[in-house]
């Protein structure tokens, strides 16, 4: 991803990301306030230059575990993958990376709070 490109911080990318308290183990729920506390201040140096973070947890599961918006207004799928693009990426690979993040953070937390 073109790091180097410096966007606006109102065109900065709201990443919302939602975790189910499952993925702690069968003690998650109480984990997940804390886990998502610590993967906020983790969260924070990735992608900084585009993306701004919301780790919070999946209370809803009707909600989308990932949600994009930009000035507080939801991107469609569709939307996003083209302002992706304009970083050289796609939405796939960035839910890729995203999914890969999660699980080494979720590994990070589970080996310091377990």
């Amino acid at each position: 991803m073109n790091e180097t490109a410096q966007i606006p911080a109102n065109m900065r990318l709201s990443v919302i990301a939602r975790i189910e308290a499952g993925c702690l183990g069968p003690e998650g729920d109480d984990h997940i306030e804390p886990f998502c506390r610590f993967a906020n201040k983790s969260f924070a140096e990735f992608d900084k230059h585009f993306v701004d973070w919301f780790i919070i947890p999946r209370t809803d599961r009707s909600a989308p575990e990932f949600e994009y918006q930009i000035q507080k207004k939801r991107l469609s799928d569709e939307k996003t993958d083209k302002y992706l693009e304009m970083l050289g990426s796609s939405l796939s690979d960035f839910e890729q990376s995203l999914n890969d993040r999660v699980c080494d953070v979720i590994e990070q937390y589970m080996s310091r709070y377990s």
